[in-house]
């Protein structure tokens, strides 16, 4: 099954912004590239952290991200 990782983001941030660590977000953006997947967390003040998910399963990279917060 191939897991459409961007779809799962989208759905992650809808949660997250529930929270009171999470609440601040706005988005968050999947990339891949060869050899190297990130998924970029975007703050409302502008700011940015890049998490790296290369490999990953669609659990994994939520559990990922969530080390963040």
């Amino acid at each position: 099954m191939d897991e459409d990782m961007q779809f799962i983001c989208d759905f992650l941030l809808m949660a997250l912004q529930r929270t009171r660590a999470g609440w601040k977000v706005v988005r968050l953006v999947y990339a891949a590239e060869p050899g190297r997947e990130t998924v970029t967390i975007h703050y409302q003040s502008g700011g940015k952290q890049i998490v790296t998910v290369t490999g990953d399963s669609g659990i994994e990279m939520m559990r990922d991200v969530l080390k963040i917060f």
